[in-house]
């Protein structure tokens, strides 16, 4: 479907061409898009020319015509961050070695100097009670967020907290303002304790650092 947002008409391109995909995204005046089971396609901005192509890594996180994504080995492992080019076609692979963590990152954001990422690990909390047993209580990262140039140097971790953990997928960067979804998180008595929880907002110093990230003030 097309919406004129002045005209107020509505479109239905597919009854109009026959054709129709899962929108993702569009770039330079084409729609790209896939049909499950099928592939992924490429069509002009009316559906009438739709032809099938290689799959893009695209995602949600893109600066101009590059998108960035985490990037995979043959077998599924992470290895790094892919950096694919609109324009040329080609990717670039930033590996784990490259960046100088171990672990599987997760991109959070990316802007023009900096890609900002977490990184999955498994942290022990201690032990908590459930169900009359006694289990070990982790969450799935250490609360760290970090953020590395778009050639893989310059590693920096912005915000660190022991009893924070990162919830969310994505932050959002406006101005010096960090926001990003999460919670504080911790084993005290035998009993799992959380506060905080949800959209925190943080400012970014002078140094590129975090120092604080607090609740967001929702105004009615």
């Amino acid at each position: 479907l097309r919406f004129n947002v002045e005209t107020g008409e509505m479109v239905d391109l597919t009854e109009k061409t026959g054709n129709y995909m899962y929108l993702t995204f569009f770039y330079n005046g084409m729609i790209y898009g896939f049909d499950e089971g099928v592939g992924f396609f490429k069509a002009d901005i009316d559906l009438n020319s739709c032809e099938e192509i290689e799959r893009i890594p695209y995602s949600e996180q893109f600066l101009g015509s590059r998108f960035f994504t985490e990037a995979y080995d043959d077998e599924w492992n992470k290895i790094g961050i892919e950096i694919y080019d609109m324009k040329t076609g080609e990717s670039e692979i930033i590996t784990n070695e490259t960046i100088g963590i171990e672990n599987d990152l997760y991109i959070l954001y990316v802007d023009e100097n900096y890609i900002y990422f977490y990184q999955e690990e498994s942290i022990y909390l201690g032990d908590r009670l459930f169900k009359d047993r006694i289990v070990p209580c982790t969450k799935g990262n250490d609360g760290s967020i970090y953020r590395v140039n778009h050639d893989g140097t310059g590693l920096v971790c912005i915000y660190e907290e022991d009893e924070f953990e990162i919830t969310g997928s994505e932050a959002v960067i406006s101005g010096n303002q960090f926001l990003i979804k999460g919670q504080n998180i911790r084993v005290h008595d035998l009993q799992v304790e959380t506060w905080d929880d949800g959209f925190l907002v943080g400012t970014i110093g002078a140094d590129g650092k975090i120092s604080e990230l607090k609740p967001v003030e929702v105004v009615e």
